[in-house]
């Protein structure tokens, strides 16, 4: 399909709360955990950013619904 599926590790960061900017279209972003269950929908801006929080070492996979290019 469009989706896009993105899987960030943090290696060093301490879980606080960071703005992820991104640069395609998407009609809705979607955390989802490793089995594929969606675990919530991420609020986003239109012009791209979201707000993500990741533990030390911890890994998030967003899902980017009928993603294309800007």
């Amino acid at each position: 399909g469009k989706d896009l599926l993105v899987r960030i590790f943090n290696a060093e960061g301490n879980g606080t709360v960071k703005k992820l900017y991104f640069g395609i279209k998407t009609d809705k972003i979607e955390l989802i955990e490793l089995n594929g269950k969606v675990k919530k929908v991420i609020p986003y801006l239109n012009k791209g950013i979201i707000d993500l929080s990741i533990p030390r070492f911890g890994i998030r996979t967003l899902r980017f619904c009928n993603a294309s290019l800007k």
